[in-house]
Formats: structure tokens, sequence, C-alpha cells
């Protein structure tokens, strides 16, 4: 390989090999690229450079992803200030993927919608137990089967949405057995916590 001599030639000739290696070592499916969440500045960054190369839908599942984790966080820590779970969701993306962040979206709906489900299931078989105890009028047992109708049809449409969801993360490549990572997210760090501006009463 010949070295050009001049200093302008050298330069333009190092940037091309380093713009060269970034592209080598960049993942082929934005959908893999690992995500800069250390600040908001970092993630925005990231955002605006990936986001808009993810597909329709797999921009949207990211969207939809974001919004599971910040639910999973607000449940299990209501009495964190909203600034500290934006913080806590922050810091649980960080260094993943998007696809990773996609599954871990769906795998959360999924417990949910698992959850919801089961109750659903427990109402449906003591209602059916109610409507054929022998104390139960049959215009009572009328009621109680009217009223186990939108149940029963509610449950239907959570079932067809828990098997697309199922079927979607075999195509990405998650387990839909598996438990998710996020579900127990832990508190974030003392010094990740956004401080409190200084008291103006207070003189040094």
């Amino acid at each position: 390989m010949v070295v050009p001599s001049s200093p302008s030639a050298r330069f333009i000739l190092a940037a091309l090999l380093g713009l060269f290696t970034l592209t080598a070592c960049a993942p082929s499916d934005p959908l893999d690229e690992l995500i800069d969440a250390r600040t908001d500045l970092t993630y925005s960054q990231w955002s605006y450079r990936v986001i808009d190369q993810l597909p329709p839908r797999a921009r949207q599942e990211f969207r939809d992803a974001q919004r599971e984790i910040l639910l999973t966080i607000q449940m299990k820590y209501a009495g964190l200030p909203p600034v500290e779970q934006r913080v806590m969701q922050r810091r649980l993306i960080h260094g993943r993927s998007a696809r990773e962040v996609i599954i871990e979206g769906h795998q959360l709906r999924l417990t949910r919608l698992r959850a919801a489900d089961a109750d659903d299931t427990a109402l449906l078989a003591v209602n059916a137990e109610r409507i054929l105890a022998d104390n139960v009028s049959p215009s009572a047992a009328a009621y109680l089967a009217e009223r186990l109708g939108p149940i029963k049809e509610r449950q239907a449409t959570r079932q067809r949405e828990i098997a697309a969801i199922e079927q979607r993360l075999a195509e990405l490549g998650g387990d839909a057995s598996a438990r998710p990572s996020l579900e127990s997210p832990a508190a974030p760090a003392a010094d990740e916590r956004p401080r409190p501006p200084p008291d103006p009463r207070k003189t040094i």
C-alpha cells in the first residue's frame, strides 16, 4: 500500500479508514444497535441516529416497549417522582439492543395479559359453579350467564393478543415463556437520582 506523502492526503486517508472501520463494526440490522442511554443527551443522539432506520413496525414496537417498561416501574415504584422513574427507565435500556428492548416489552405485556386471563378464568369458574348450584333459581342462573358473556368475549380477545405476541416473540428470537428481566427493576442508584436545586436561603 502506497502512503500519501502530503499531510492533507494522509488525513483524508485516515478519515476514510476510520469511517470504513466504524461501518464494518456497526451491526447490519439497526435492531441490533446497542442503546446509549447514559444521559438524556446520548439517548436523544442514539434515537435520532437509529430509530428512523427501524422498519415502521419495529419502530412502533420500540415505543410500545418503552411504555411497558415505564408502566412496570410506575406500578412497582409508585412513590418515586416521575423524573426518577424516567431515570430508571433510561438506565434499564442502556447497553441493550433495540431488539432486546422490544422483546422485553412484549414479555412484560404478556405477563400482564396472562395474569388478567387467569383472573377471568377464575371468575368464570366461580360463576359457573353458582349457575349449577341447586339453590339458584332459573332466573338468577340466566342473569349470571348473561353477565358472563362480556367476560368471555374479553377473554377471547385477550387470548388472541397473547397468541399474536407469542408468534412475534418467536420471530424476534425471544422466549414467550421467559420471565421478563425488567419485571423487578432495582431502584436507581443515589448518584443517578436528580439532585434538588440549591436552597437560595442558605448562604456559604
